[in-house]
């Protein structure tokens, strides 16, 4: 008779990890692909000093993707996809889930991305670990998550190739991206670039090389994040996000009743 796997404790940790919606959608398709980022993070152990709860998971956390992806019955109820889907921005809300929902849906997932969004994942549970010297726990902002998870959607293979090999280690990461944004490589344009920049940025939030982002708002327009990194960047790319480019939904205008 085959032992039943308790999966609580594994099921809280990974809900934890991968902030999941409520619905799990796709959840089947994408189980396989957390595991495989899961795998890559084996090789990370060693660099993410407040990771520990991660990697004492990490075989766990594997076995339950595979038991969600084959449907056992040992699958806890919660990782069962439901019909009615959650309400709100999908993208905005749950940026990490839709980053793995997408490798999940391309025809290849080349090594290097599925590298960096195991970076991304770890540098976010790292920075809800960062406290000041009173304990207070300081969270990679919601604007850099999101930044960062758009870029392992949209960033091509080809920039990927051409950026070369990503390392596990976290600092070595963020030199080599700081050292390949500033060599401005032929052919890569600036928008591009940001693009590097903004994965740069949540790896050096997590390793404390970065300072997070401050919002302010301008003379006319939607708010404005705008970068307050420790030092000046010299890459040239500006980088100011708007909130209209996190597509955030807004509910539409109520009718006036007095209106004929």
């Amino acid at each position: 008779m085959t032992a039943v796997i308790p999966f609580e404790v594994t099921s809280r940790m990974l809900e934890r990890l991968i902030s999941p919606p409520q619905d799990r959608r796709n959840i089947i398709t994408i189980a396989p692909v957390i595991a495989n980022v899961l795998g890559v993070m084996r090789e990370m152990a060693l660099s993410y000093s407040r990771c520990e709860e991660v990697f004492a998971h990490l075989d766990e956390m594997i076995e339950l993707c595979h038991a969600i992806e084959l449907g056992a019955d040992s699958v806890p109820s919660e990782w069962i996809p439901k019909m009615a889907f959650s309400r709100g921005s999908y993208i905005t809300e749950h940026p990490v889930y839709a980053a793995l929902d997408h490798l999940s849906q391309r025809s290849t997932r080349s090594l290097p991305r599925v590298v960096l969004l195991a970076h991304v994942i770890l540098s976010v549970y790292a920075g809800r670990s960062r406290g000041t010297g009173s304990g207070t726990v300081i969270p990679i902002p919601d604007i850099n998550v999101l930044a960062a998870c758009r870029e392992i959607r949209l960033l091509s293979d080809d920039y990927l190739e051409q950026f070369g090999e990503v390392d596990c280690n976290p600092l070595a990461l963020y030199q080599s991206l700081e050292a390949f944004i500033r060599s401005n490589p032929a052919g890569i344009a600036s928008s591009v670039l940001a693009r590097f920049r903004n994965l740069r940025r949540i790896i050096g939030l997590s390793l404390g090389r970065e300072r997070p982002q401050s919002r302010t708002r301008g003379s006319s327009g939607p708010r404005e994040y705008v970068d307050t990194s420790w030092r000046d960047d010299v890459s040239g790319v500006d980088e100011r996000i708007r909130t209209s480019d996190l597509r955030l939904r807004r509910a539409p205008p109520l009718p006036d009743s007095n209106r004929p």
